[in-house]
């Protein structure tokens, strides 16, 4: 029998800056993911590199993004976006509509009423 399927937590304003960086490229390194978010002022505040490789970790762990050894010897990993920005897109649009069963969703539903 098939497992059900989970719908994604739901990001961080940090995760979707950081997902953001991974949809205008195909992938990146944590390194190169952080200087993006730095150069583009996409970052509220100056956050050190190690709390973005932990967001990234997160989003491994949440299933937005897939990190792949990068084969240098030195412990890089290469990040690439699992979800789109379509797909995140949806799954938004769903929870403002009320149609998510998830309890974001509900939330966004309540905030947010049809009119």
């Amino acid at each position: 029998m098939p497992r059900p399927i989970h719908p994604l937590p739901a990001p961080s304003k940090t995760d979707l800056e950081i997902l953001a960086v991974l949809w205008d490229q195909p992938s990146a390194t944590g390194r190169a993911i952080y200087e993006a978010l730095l150069d583009s002022g996409r970052l509220q505040r100056r956050i050190a590199y190690t709390t973005i490789k932990t967001y990234l970790d997160r989003l491994v762990q949440k299933g937005y993004i897939d990190g792949q050894p990068f084969g240098d010897g030195r412990g890089t990993y290469l990040y690439t976006a699992v979800v789109s920005r379509a797909d995140r897109q949806v799954e938004s649009n769903s929870a403002i509509s009320g149609s998510g069963s998830s309890p974001t969703a509900r939330a966004m539903a309540r905030m947010c009423p049809r009119a």
